[in-house]
């Protein structure tokens, strides 16, 4: 998609680590690594879905550590609450989060 619409159309990549819904699937050795590099290269964020495989779900605190990633977002429930309370919340990194020092994001 990348080449077909070119890197200025695609604003982030986001994906599940460890996908929970449909089976239990883990990503080979080299995928995250892989998304990250290119993710970098053509200045996509990139965000992980750990709502259902972090806080500890895959023996470290967040399912991408596997794979020694960091990623630009991190969204995260259930595990936020032990899923006692609707609760959810997004981790950024540094540069991002500075932008949102002079701009507010209103949303629903």
């Amino acid at each position: 998609m990348i080449q077909l619409e070119g890197p200025q159309t695609i604003a982030a990549f986001i994906l599940e680590t460890v996908t929970g819904s449909n089976g239990v699937l883990v990503p080979p050795d080299g995928y995250m690594q892989g998304v990250r590099e290119i993710c970098t290269k053509h200045g996509i964020l990139m965000i992980a879905d750990e709502v259902m495989a972090g806080f500890g779900r895959t023996g470290k605190w967040f399912a991408i550590e596997h794979w020694n990633v960091v990623p630009d977002l991190i969204c995260m429930a259930k595990g936020l609450t032990s899923s006692y309370l609707p609760l959810g919340a997004v981790g950024m990194r540094h540069h991002i989060a500075q932008h949102f020092r002079t701009r507010s994001f209103t949303a629903g």
